[in-house]
């Protein structure tokens, strides 16, 4: 087996994977759809699958279609793709929780008379 044939059989793996992990959180979001909206990550989970798989069909074929034998390139293609592996679903679940904590601690902070006076002495 050629190191080309290889990376495809892992590409087509990892996507097929990927794949089925994005049908089983559909269908776990189809079950928790009813749950308050409070504790509910179901659409943030999702749209983190999603990205994932959207990302490593872009890298595999890009690590895939691109005949260069120089390394370099190759480890850039893979380390961007480790990159956004980690960071897109990160983003997803965590960025709106942490928008929600700093934007509410600011109106609470800015709304409380006492700290408004406190900062005037």
């Amino acid at each position: 087996i050629n190191a080309e044939y290889g990376g495809l059989i892992v590409g087509s793996v990892l996507i097929a994977f990927n794949g089925l992990v994005m049908l089983i959180v559909i269908i776990l979001g189809y079950f928790c759809r009813n749950v308050s909206s409070k504790f509910n990550d179901v659409n943030a989970i999702i749209i983190s699958v999603y990205s994932i798989l959207v990302a490593a069909v872009i890298v595999i074929l890009l690590f895939v279609n691109l005949k260069t034998s120089d390394p370099s390139i190759q480890l850039k293609i893979m380390a961007s793709g480790i990159f956004i592996y980690i960071t897109l679903p990160l983003l997803t679940v965590f960025g709106p929780k942490f928008k929600t904590l700093f934007i509410s601690t600011q109106n609470r902070s800015s709304s409380n008379p006492s700290n408004l006076s406190q900062s005037n002495m």
